[in-house]
């Protein structure tokens, strides 16, 4: 399935300074683990359910409620590294899905 322009995802991108935000805490890192849809696997390729693509090896695809966006793209950044979100698709009008790719070689 191709992406057409309406439905393609969105570039995106967000830094936290971890120094000085701190952790969210009623959006924790157990509750990303809940929401996460797939991740990349070295041995094997996959197709990502929500942007069509095969998934990179160590990223995955979060959908999580949009009221706690803020709080997953901290976590995906603390896990991820700097600068890890690629892709932003809102699903609904409560939920958004989050490619986060690893960067922190």
């Amino acid at each position: 399935m191709k992406l057409t322009q309406t439905t393609a995802p969105v570039q995106f991108s967000v830094s936290s300074n971890y120094l000085n935000d701190p952790a969210p805490t009623d959006f924790t890192l157990q509750d990303l683990e809940l929401c996460r849809i797939i991740s990349g696997k070295s041995d094997e390729k996959e197709r990502c359910p929500v942007f069509h693509d095969l998934i990179p090896w160590k990223s995955c695809t979060v959908i999580v409620p949009l009221k706690h966006e803020q709080d997953a793209l901290y976590w995906l950044d603390f896990i991820h590294g700097a600068d890890s979100i690629q892709w932003r698709k809102p699903i609904d009008d409560r939920s958004v899905a989050i490619r986060s790719n690893y960067m922190a070689w």
